[in-house]
């Protein structure tokens, strides 16, 4: 008889176990990416962006003019505190736009002094924020 209780019982535990680990899953991966900015974009949605060669320049010559190295890295070179290596596959380009300028939304999601860095770079002009947000995009793994 205690065999077969303890047989139920280790049953009973691996299927808790089991059923956590589904519930886990499910909160840490939701169905909807792209509902805030914090969260990943399906690679599908972002490789559809054409980047072209001049867009990119620019936004290449846009990060070296705002000093954005001071704070981040690309291929090692740079702060090494937040390296932007392959962050064009984790954001479209609203959400790209919103964590270089700093957005409302983002404001509990980055440090107050971060937060507000990041504000002056709301009086970049528009075509100034396409171009890095394209250039952020062309940021991804050597093998993609």
């Amino acid at each position: 008889m205690r065999e077969i209780w303890a047989r139920r019982i280790a049953f009973l535990t691996g299927l808790a176990v089991l059923l956590l680990t589904v519930v886990f899953a499910m909160l840490q991966n939701p169905d909807d990416l792209t509902e805030s900015a914090g969260q990943i974009v399906p690679i599908e949605q972002v490789a559809a962006l054409t980047l072209d060669a001049q867009s990119v320049a620019a936004g290449w010559e846009i990060y070296e003019r705002e000093n954005c190295a001071r704070c981040h890295s690309i291929d090692g070179q740079g702060s090494p505190r937040t390296p932007l290596d392959g962050v064009g596959t984790r954001h479209d380009a609203e959400a790209m736009i919103d964590w270089i300028v700093g957005a409302e939304k983002l404001q509990g999601m980055l440090s107050d002094r971060t937060w507000q860095q990041k504000q002056s770079y709301k009086e970049l002009s528009a075509e100034d924020l396409r171009v890095l947000s394209i250039y952020m995009q062309s940021l991804r793994p050597e093998n993609e």
